[in-house]
């Protein structure tokens, strides 16, 4: 069938200034962060991509960065509380907690203080210390799946992830799990935990 060209319509907007268009942009990302961990992180994850967008580009905007600030924050409290007892972050903060879950919230927590926001280093520390006890026997990590079962992913990408991460949030000798991804990649090549490879190696000046 043809299209019915009296139904099409566009939308044209100019931008006066690159600031402009960068304030349009992260104006767009900015989210309230709400619900479990993983939703929380939804709308957090991009509100520090936002600030660090606009830091980037020396952007002013004092309206933007009172109202990023501002969800940073709320988001930043509600991923906290999410810490169990144990050690370690769940999507409600029960036990056990989840490995990949803690190192998606390092990442998290770390961001947000390269950006210029005071996190709590006793918490960041006491999670990161947590998450490196998990080690197992094979240059991985222990596997939890997590909440019903919601982890869909493999043993071995979970740990090029972890890794990756650490190489990222931490000063830690990671030279097995490194081998480990390594010796997986060559023997089950997969693009992204090749590029999760590279990234570690990048980070660790390897």
């Amino acid at each position: 069938t043809n299209a019915d060209l009296s139904t099409l319509s566009a939308h044209l907007e100019i931008y006066p200034s690159f600031d402009k268009q960068i304030i349009k942009i992260t104006e767009g990302l900015l989210r309230q962060p709400t619900g479990c961990f993983e939703q929380a992180s939804s709308a957090n994850y991009p509100n520090i991509m936002a600030m660090m967008l606009m830091q980037k580009s020396n952007t002013n905007n004092p309206e933007f960065y009172a109202k990023a600030k501002k969800y940073l924050n709320a988001g930043y409290t509600k991923l906290t509380s999410y810490e169990t007892t144990s050690g370690g972050f769940e999507w409600f903060g029960r036990n056990p907690p989840h490995e990949a879950l803690s190192a998606y919230g390092l990442l998290q927590f770390h961001l947000i203080k390269e950006v210029g926001f005071e996190i709590d280093n006793a918490m960041f520390d006491r999670t990161l210390k947590w998450l490196w006890t998990r080690k197992d026997q094979q240059g991985g990590f222990h596997f939890y799946k997590g909440l019903d079962g919601f982890t869909s992913t493999t043993y071995e990408i979970n740990n090029a992830y972890i890794t990756w991460v650490l190489s990222r949030v931490s000063d830690y000798d990671l030279h097995d799990q490194i081998e480990a991804v390594k010796a997986d990649v060559d023997k089950n090549f997969d693009a992204y935990k090749v590029a999760l490879l590279v990234n570690t190696l990048f980070n660790t000046g390897k």
